[in-house]
């Protein structure tokens, strides 16, 4: 059995962010119509998200070839 849990930005007000958080991968389709809301939960970390469908595979693919680079890119 799959326990699947959906959040939503506003479900993290008022928690306190990790201070060292820096990126934030978020995997869900559609997450990125939120984008500013996300962005406003996990500040200053920068989050990535798409605000479209994607597949496990486009997520796999990011990650192993455009992933480091973008974590590497962190201040």
């Amino acid at each position: 059995m799959i326990n699947k849990h959906y959040y939503a930005p506003k479900q993290l007000a008022g928690l306190t962010v990790n201070p060292s958080l820096h990126f934030v991968y978020l995997a869900g389709c559609d997450s990125g119509t939120l984008r500013q809301e996300w962005e406003k939960a996990f500040a200053p970390a920068h989050v990535y998200t798409y605000d479209r469908l994607t597949a496990v595979a486009e997520h796999a693919w990011w990650l192993w070839t455009e992933g480091p680079e973008a974590v590497r890119e962190l201040p």
